[in-house]
């Protein structure tokens, strides 16, 4: 399954996957964000995705089929997509660019036949993704942040998470974008967690070093 995480900045949406990723310690990540005190992740390179070939590139099928060979169960998180040349919707049509798209639908496809696999796209809105891959999206999760004040003084901040299963992501964003603007008519709950406990694992201070081949 093809999962969006969205929202403005600052809204929980990397503590959203450093969480899926602590609750299921069971399961492999392969992530492009460093990740603190955690064993069950591997950082993705850039080959791992995609490799040259000839004058542009084509997708890493062979790392991907040992992958599936090997694990039964994984789960893949891409953050900042606005950032990645290879998945960038401004970069669409770029020979990179198109190679990527063939990884994420061929992936996406491929984990379409688990129940428990998941591919997760991270951004701060439907733009950012390249617009071919829009209609690939199987679940739509939006983020918010609040911040609390306890009567000890201290502040508790929590992360509201908003599910829908996408029947069209341009729907989805007009549900949000209602509820954000006070719609009466809004009936859905958010599934909300405290964020703290999280903090420790993460690190947004951290940058991805293109001269170490990360993606």
């Amino acid at each position: 399954m093809l999962t969006l995480i969205i929202g403005d900045k600052g809204s929980g949406k990397s503590l959203t996957a450093v969480r899926n990723i602590c609750i299921h310690k069971d399961k492999l990540a392969f992530t492009n964000f460093p990740l603190i005190g955690l064993k069950n992740f591997i950082r993705l390179r850039e080959d791992d995705v995609i490799l040259p070939s000839g004058k542009g590139f084509t997708p890493n099928w062979d790392f991907w089929e040992k992958v599936q060979a090997k694990f039964k169960d994984f789960d893949i998180y891409i953050d900042e997509i606005s950032q990645i040349e290879m998945l960038n919707s401004k970069q669409h049509g770029g020979k990179s660019s198109v190679a990527g798209g063939k990884w994420v639908a061929q992936v996406r496809k491929a984990l379409g036949d688990s129940r428990s696999s998941n591919m997760y796209l991270i951004c701060q809105n439907v733009e950012q993704l390249n617009a071919s891959w829009r209609r690939l999206v199987d679940c739509v999760v939006f983020c918010t942040k609040k911040e609390i004040k306890r009567k000890d003084g201290t502040v508790r901040t929590y992360i509201y998470l908003f599910t829908f299963k996408s029947s069209g992501l341009e729907h989805c964003m007009m549900l949000f974008d209602a509820f954000r603007a006070g719609a009466k008519s809004w009936n859905r709950k958010p599934y909300r967690f405290i964020a703290e406990p999280y903090y420790k694992y993460y690190s947004s201070k951290k940058f991805i070093r293109k001269e170490e081949g990360l993606l």
